[in-house]
């Protein structure tokens, strides 16, 4: 004869369920100041790295909250009813989706907090961030996708073109080897100075007649690597890795994070293309923040 198990009403609820995903809960920051990520903001500043990668932050992302951070942000207050994506207590505990609830010291009396504010944008995100005083808590407001730049609200696109030389109709071939010769003699420095950099190019000077008039890519397949360097700063210094593209039949594209406008933007060649020329070791195009910018923007290179 089978036997029948009865389970009390509480215990068939669990077993229910048992597999059924908890929603999230808000947590709720009540006590301001009694669980410090750090004592000091310096040691705040210290473990920003650690501290984004929490976030979420890729390493483009973390290289642009330190170029935000690069002065003092503004303040602003924390106020009970804020809401936060995340904020970093003691022991890098991580809290999401963070309600501040400050409770009143004094009854009638709002509670705030001073924070220190910086803002960037990266990889099409508009970001917030905050060291609030007293606590050191780090908090990230809410990532909003970021505002249209100028008249290209789908952001910046760069393609990268590989041409052959010998394929060139003839009198683009001797312009071509004249602006060559001239980067080989120019003196950068090994690449520390940005000014050499300027003058007419194959790229700069020639990309349009390139595009127009010979229109056939040479079949280039290749990985061309894209930074950002700090304008105006000599040594020339790199500012964020931006990714790599992958030419495919000599032709590829990258989304660019953020507005390019901000930066110079340097392209790394592989070694055997005659233009760009070699610098400080390495075959390099830098693009300037004052040069016009396109929604869609195009770089230029020749292979023999």
């Amino acid at each position: 004869m089978r036997r029948l198990i009865f389970l009390p009403f509480a215990a068939l609820f669990l077993v229910a369920f048992a597999n059924v995903p908890m929603a999230h809960a808000t947590f709720r920051w009540e006590h301001y100041g009694t669980d410090p990520f750090a004592p000091s903001r310096d040691e705040a500043m210290a473990a920003r790295t650690q501290v984004f990668e929490s976030f979420g932050f890729s390493n483009t992302c973390t290289q642009a909250a330190y170029q935000a951070m690069s002065a003092p942000g503004r303040v602003e207050r924390l106020n009970p009813g804020d809401r936060l994506a995340a904020m970093m207590s003691r022991g890098h505990r991580l809290h999401r989706d963070v309600l501040v609830a400050f409770a009143q010291p004094t009854r009638g009396v709002d509670y705030s907090a001073t924070v220190e504010i910086w803002e960037f944008d990266c990889e099409g995100r508009h970001y917030k961030i905050g060291l609030p005083q007293v606590c050191n808590n780090w908090v990230l407001y809410t990532a909003a996708l970021s505002p249209a730049v100028g008249s290209c609200p789908n952001g910046y696109l760069l393609v990268v073109h590989a041409w052959s030389l010998q394929s060139l109709p003839p009198d683009l071939q001797r312009q071509a080897d004249e602006l060559i010769r001239a980067a080989q003699v120019r003196q950068s420095m090994q690449a520390t100075l940005l000014r050499p950099y300027r003058p007419d190019a194959v790229s700069r000077t020639l990309g349009r007649r390139l595009r127009l008039e010979v229109r056939t890519h040479a079949p280039v397949n290749a990985d061309i690597q894209v930074r950002y360097l700090y304008p105006g700063r000599e040594p020339a210094q790199v500012a964020s890795e931006v990714g790599t593209i992958h030419l495919n039949g000599g032709m590829g594209k990258l989304q660019m994070p953020g507005d390019p406008r901000q930066w110079v933007v340097e392209i790394i060649w592989p070694g055997y293309f005659l233009s760009p020329t070699t610098s400080g070791g390495e075959v390099r195009l830098r693009r300037f923040p004052d040069e016009p910018w396109l929604c869609t923007d195009n770089v230029h290179g020749l292979v023999p």
